[in-house]
């Protein structure tokens, strides 16, 4: 689960467009949202991306290190 923004719930989706439905398989680099920046910067949204593993049973996850990371920077092993 990706949770893109803090306080974004409140914008009803405003700013934002799904690219990909839950459960949908996607390939690392395949986008899975698109942005409104400029809405969401004009409405000064707080952009932190919190990164959700809901099904770690299933497959082991080991994250390479924690933090900030760049778009298409690797964080898994």
């Amino acid at each position: 689960m990706v949770h893109i923004g803090i306080d974004t719930v409140n914008l009803n989706g405003e700013g934002f467009t799904i690219l990909s439905k839950q459960g949908d398989e996607v390939k690392c680099g395949e986008p899975i949202i698109k942005l409104n920046l400029d809405l969401l910067k004009k409405k000064n949204i707080d952009l932190s991306t919190m990164l959700i593993i809901t099904n770690s049973k299933e497959k082991d996850v080991q994250f390479i290190e924690y933090g900030q990371v760049s778009n298409k920077q690797k964080i898994n092993r």
